[in-house]
């Protein structure tokens, strides 16, 4: 059975940190990844969308390989609609699903200069959207 890990936390709260500990084989699903340009994150707002649709279709290749056992998905998902069709989509495929809340407790900056108030946003966002069952 396959593994689906979506992350869930404010950029900077130590996601992609956390996906080194997960077991291989694993897929690691990210829209930063899209930003990535010869090892130098250039974060370009207009290419938000395209790079989600990246991410989106990695994560349906990964859920499609065999050899893949756990697939990670590392971005913000501070509100249910930015998971939910990751989740629609391991259901189908008969994943076990597993959501992890990540905590900013280090306080360092965000690498990638996010800004104070948007960081802030997400947090509120994050907490505001939490349910617990």
């Amino acid at each position: 059975m396959k593994n689906v890990i979506i992350l869930r936390g404010v950029s900077g709260s130590g996601k992609s940190s956390f996906t080194e500990l997960i077991a291989e084989p694993k897929i690691i699903c990210t829209a930063d990844d899209f930003f990535m340009v010869d090892g130098v994150y250039k974060f370009d707002q207009g290419k938000l969308w395209e790079a989600h649709k990246a991410c989106r279709m990695k994560f349906l290749q990964a859920l499609e390989n065999p050899h893949v056992e756990n697939i990670v998905v590392a971005n913000t998902n501070c509100n249910p609609f930015d998971f939910q069709g990751y989740e629609t989509h391991a259901k189908t495929a008969g994943a076990r699903i597993t959501h992890i809340i990540m905590e900013n407790r280090h306080n360092h900056p965000s690498v990638h200069n996010v800004p104070t108030d948007v960081l802030e946003r997400q947090e509120q966002t994050l907490l505001q959207n939490l349910k617990f069952s």
